[in-house]
């Protein structure tokens, strides 16, 4: 299960047990109720990065709201 995704076991050992099956499920529920529709996706106050991104992306988009990058 996942594998061919790429995922590894661990990830169907969480869909298996029947205690961390239902927080993968709500995790999920949550994301795509804020909209996201991939992984990886990066939300930061509310703007969406998506996909794989650059330390240069991260910057400039904590740079445009405002906030110190050291």
């Amino acid at each position: 299960m996942g594998e061919s995704l790429g995922l590894s076991n661990s990830f169907a050992q969480c869909i298996i047990n029947q205690e961390t099956r239902a927080e993968v499920e709500q995790d999920m529920q949550d994301g795509l109720h804020v909209g996201v529709q991939g992984t990886p996706t990066f939300i930061v106050n509310g703007e969406f990065l998506v996909g794989a991104q650059s330390e240069m992306a991260f910057k400039s988009m904590f740079e445009k709201m405002g906030l110190a990058i050291d």
